[in-house]
């Protein structure tokens, strides 16, 4: 039964709305099922009592049968959204079928006197709640200047039409105004009582509505505020990682570096005393001195990847010095120009003008872990053709901050959204085993990190953009 209720409560919609007009036609679909209840029943009752009886079939039953088929159509109405038609039938046609039309063809009885006015005053609630104020306010004036039409001369039509001389209309006279007026009070108190209980219920609803509202954007901004708060945690676990990482990393190289000095004191000492020999032992001992020059290679390895977590965990051991960002740029290039193959062309545009303070040491580190990555990615591509690096310096103010910018793009391949959360990780690299230790980029951030600064990378048109941010004291 509940689904059956809510299907024809949804007549034309499909969906449960929350406008006020979407409710007034669930509404009318709801009182349309309902009357057709009624008079389902009504119509299954009065047979019953003209079997027993052996009675025709009155005016009774055909008002019952009429309104019956009314509302019918009314559902079917709704069915094919035709909700005005049927809003405009029940509230028009079905008191016309009930009161007027039995009227008309004489169907008067002697307490029709009594109960017809209450039933036009039940009937004009009906507009009172079918239909939108505001939306509908000419067709709501029209059906209560109807209702209080019929309930005028209601008693004058009765009086017209009816068959038979009643004892009431002996009486009905004597306290006719009296009569009426009691009518026309209880159909005004009746109606504008529910008229201010609606416009109360719509303030209300409004107020509820606009508070919601409120709620909604003060839920936007809580959820705004929660994501702000997990990007910062984000990066306060990023720091604390960092820091963690530097600590363990700067004892792991101070431990390693002593082995490895004693094992290339050893080393030396082994190749002079084969470089004293004669050349004619060299030559017997080849195998021997291929065999140390290999350890030296490998020791070197090591100590330059010790030397990298060593410059990965300092922390703050300089102080800052007013420095031209340009003129560390063009020392870092000339310490890298070894690196640098012939095909690769560096392209400069430096805008920055004005010194920043900085840690010397780092920056100078942060510029060459950069470009040492972009001289790599660069090598190993297809596209080291013409202009492939490009270097830039400028100043920026935003929200009253002015920062000095690092630009670096290089015109390698782009790095895979997977990859591009991870690139300043520790010991992540997608350099082949033996060309890196993944620490370089890692350094880089700490670095940038310890400036107060940021640094931003995205993939840009033919390449990737290493924006470094340095605050402006």
């Amino acid at each position: 039964m509940r689904k059956i209720w809510s299907y024809i409560s949804l007549l034309g919609l499909g969906y449960q709305g929350k406008s006020l007009h979407h409710r007034t036609i669930i509404l009318t679909n709801q009182v349309n099922f309902i009357i057709l209840l009624i008079m389902f029943c009504l119509s299954i009752f009065l047979q019953i009592m003209r079997n027993i009886e052996n009675a025709p079939i009155g005016m009774g039953s055909v008002r019952v049968y009429l309104v019956f088929l009314l509302v019918f159509i009314n559902l079917v109405l709704s069915n094919f959204r035709y909700h005005t038609i049927s809003k405009i039938n029940l509230i028009f046609l079905s008191p016309f079928i009930f009161l007027i039309f039995p009227t008309l063809v004489g169907f008067v009885e002697e307490e029709s006197f009594t109960y017809y006015p209450f039933t036009v005053i039940g009937f004009s609630i009906t507009p009172m709640l079918l239909l939108t104020p505001g939306v509908e306010k000419v067709l709501f004036r029209i059906a209560m200047i109807y209702y209080f039409v019929m309930l005028l001369f209601i008693d004058a039509l009765l009086l017209k039409f009816t068959p038979v001389h009643y004892p009431i209309l002996d009486i009905l006279p004597d306290f006719f105004i009296y009569y009426k007026a009691a009518h026309i009070a209880i159909f005004a108190f009746i109606n504008a009582s529910v008229y201010y209980l609606r416009k109360l219920n719509l303030k209300y609803e409004e107020e509820v509505n606009k508070a919601n509202q409120e709620l909604d954007h003060q839920n936007d901004e809580l959820k705004t505020a929660l994501e702000h708060l997990r990007t910062t945690e984000h990066q306060l676990i990023e720091s604390e990682k960092m820091a963690s990482l530097g600590t363990l990393v700067a004892g792991v190289a101070h431990e390693m570096n002593n082995p490895l000095n004693y094992i290339t004191g050893g080393v030396d000492m082994l190749e002079d005393e084969m470089l004293g020999e004669s050349n004619e032992n060299i030559k017997s001992d080849r195998n021997s001195y291929s065999a140390v020059h290999i350890i030296k290679q490998g020791v070197e390895r090591a100590t330059g990847i010790v030397r990298a977590l060593m410059t990965f965990s300092q922390k703050g051991a300089q102080e800052k010095k007013l420095t031209d960002l340009n003129e560390i740029i063009e020392n870092t290039l000339l310490f890298l120009k070894y690196k640098i193959p012939y095909e690769i062309r560096i392209s400069k545009n430096y805008n920055l003008q004005e010194k920043v303070m900085v840690y010397q040491e780092k920056i100078h580190q942060i510029v060459h872990n950069i470009l040492d990555n972009a001289i790599y990615v660069i090598s190993k591509s297809d596209k080291a053709k013409g202009e492939a690096i490009l270097i830039n310096t400028l100043s920026e103010i935003d929200e009253g901050k002015k920062s000095a910018i690092i630009e670096i793009i290089n015109r390698g391949p782009g790095i895979p959204d997977n990859i591009l959360k991870q690139i300043f990780d520790p010991f992540f690299t997608t350099k082949e085993p033996g060309e890196g230790a993944g620490l370089g980029l890692s350094a880089a951030y700490t670095y940038i990190k310890e400036h107060n600064g940021n640094i931003v990378v995205k993939n840009v048109k033919d390449g990737v953009s290493f924006k470094v941010y340095l605050p402006v004291e």
